[in-house]
């Protein structure tokens, strides 16, 4: 910042070196501030891009590694169920499952490029080759009715130790994952906090530019928050009804069993199901369909506690949580609930809608496996059906 120039009188011409400070120290301070400035915007600017590429990094690992553990305990259960039940259709889920742990271990390798990570990743795709070939040979003895060699080799020691090392595996590779990320953070937020002593040094020169910079900053800070927000509400909500989806079902689902086993009360599961949900769609539309799934939700939300939850498991399938809860009161929840959609059908064009639902109802004191419970549940909803639907059956 140059110092003011001194007012010549009008009589005099002015001096040219009398407008211009004679100090050489002048010049170097100003162009020092001017530099330092220069360096503080750029750095600012790319600090905050750092920041959005590292928050858009962390969030697709977190995503690949959860995805990792996934899908090897996807496929292993896809290689039980058809070695148990002689059913080779799930050779198709292993197979895509297969596929997606390939692409998710290309894409760690991809976004972390580190001898830690290369060999973790070296080590997982051994044993995922050495998984793959057991499995095959698994699905070859099914295929040839071979269940009991079958059964052998995926209860043998080979088969079961190559599962364990391949878990043992990608759970290292989650964990390598997260100390990465953390090194990283600690990274960023270093360089961050010596940006900011920088802008404490030229506030005086730099605060339009500092202020700029931080409402930008604020503002993707903020886009970032407001993703992985929708993220993850978009991972466990419907986005049609948007009721809880089977993921966070599930999840709360063995939560609440446990807390069950712990403290010895009751929990009940609802099965619902649309009547004739198939024939409504093939004669109204599909977007009547839509709007009959959503005004079912909104009427499974009316007659239910604030301590229960409703969610849609898929299609025109409903499920109910209801902790401490007994038989009898969950027989009577149902029912209220298949009266209320009677009573109030959902009005389409002017038109009411004749819907009715069937629902199955299961009950355990103390704790079961929960796919156990959602399968007595779910058989209650099919006697509910042959009985005539628009019922309520409990198991």
């Amino acid at each position: 910042m140059s110092e003011p120039t001194p007012q010549e009188p009008p009589w005099e011409e002015p001096v040219p070196e009398a407008r211009m400070p004679r100090d050489p120290w002048f010049w170097v301070a100003a162009l020092s501030s001017t530099l330092l400035l220069f360096i503080l915007v750029w750095s600012l600017l790319y600090s905050f891009s750092v920041v959005d590429a590292f928050a858009e990094e962390k969030l697709a690992l977190e995503q690949a590694s959860g995805g990792l553990l996934y899908h090897i305990k996807r496929r292993e259960m896809a290689v039980q169920l058809a070695v148990a039940t002689g059913d080779l259709r799930w050779q198709d889920r292993h197979r895509h499952s297969q596929q997606q742990l390939t692409a998710l271990t290309g894409r760690v390798a991809g976004l972390v490029d580190t001898p830690a990570v290369a060999e973790r990743v070296a080590a997982l795709e051994g044993y995922v080759a050495t998984t793959r070939d057991l499995a095959r040979q698994a699905f070859h003895h099914v295929s040839r009715g071979e269940l009991k060699t079958a059964n052998d080799l995926v209860k043998g020691w080979t088969y079961l130790k190559a599962e364990l090392d391949l878990e043992e595996t990608a759970q290292a590779l989650t964990d390598t994952l997260r100390h990465e990320v953390r090194a990283r953070a600690t990274l960023e937020r270093a360089t961050i906090a010596s940006v900011l002593v920088l802008a404490m040094m030229l506030i005086a020169v730099a605060v339009s530019s500092f202020a700029v910079a931080i409402r930008g900053w604020l503002a993707r800070q903020q886009r970032r928050q407001e993703r992985e927000a929708r993220h993850r509400y978009l991972s466990y909500h419907d986005p049609l009804t948007g009721l809880p989806n089977r993921r966070y079902f599930k999840e709360c689902f063995g939560g609440a069993l446990a807390l069950a086993r712990r403290h010895h009360h009751d929990t009940a599961v609802m099965m619902v199901d649309v009547d004739h949900f198939k024939q409504l769609n093939d004669t109204q539309g599909h977007a009547v369909g839509d709007q009959v799934l959503v005004h079912l939700a909104a009427a499974l939300q009316e007659d239910l506690r604030q301590s229960d939850l409703p969610a849609r498991l898929g299609g025109e399938e409903f499920g109910i949580l209801l902790p401490e809860t007994g038989r009898q009161e969950a027989v009577k929840i149902a029912e209220r609930v298949r009266q209320r959609v009677v009573e109030c059908p959902p009005r389409v064009q002017g038109i009411r809608l004749p819907v009715t639902v069937s629902i199955g109802v299961a009950a355990v004191h103390g704790h079961v496996d929960p796919e156990v419970l959602l399968e007595r549940a779910d058989r209650a909803l099919y006697r509910a059906k042959e009985q005539g639907r628009n019922r309520v059956v409990c198991h």
